[in-house]
């Protein structure tokens, strides 16, 4: 059984448990299973957290990661149009970055001025 699946129906089993044990602490079914939902969802893991922190504990830095809702806020402050193709171009273009300056706003602004004279 993969570990995914394992962890699943440990989960499942474990949610079961809740529902049960709180039904026998005289709480309604519908209270028990919104009780249990929320305490199950403020347990899961943000997958972008855990993948920072992975990489982190394996002696990488990460702190600032940056995304397509970053390129289309630069765009907008810029008062620039531009279309998901020009923003996933401008992604795409920042993956080669220059390390000795690295990603931030100005290097942003600056591809995305390359792809819009393209």
């Amino acid at each position: 059984m993969s570990t995914v699946i394992l962890n699943q129906e440990i989960s499942r089993r474990n949610f079961a448990v809740l529902v049960s044990t709180l039904q026998n602490r005289g709480k309604s079914l519908s209270d028990a299973l919104r009780i249990a939902e929320f305490s199950f969802k403020r347990k899961q893991k943000n997958p972008v957290e855990e993948a920072k922190k992975l990489l982190k504990e394996n002696e990488y830095l990460v702190d600032a990661l940056w995304q397509k809702d970053d390129v289309r806020y630069k765009a907008e402050e810029m008062e620039v149009d531009i279309t998901e193709k020009q923003v996933q171009q401008v992604m795409d273009s920042l993956g080669g970055f220059d390390a000795s300056i690295g990603i931030n706003w100005d290097t942003i602004e600056y591809e995305i001025e390359n792809v819009i004279e393209d």
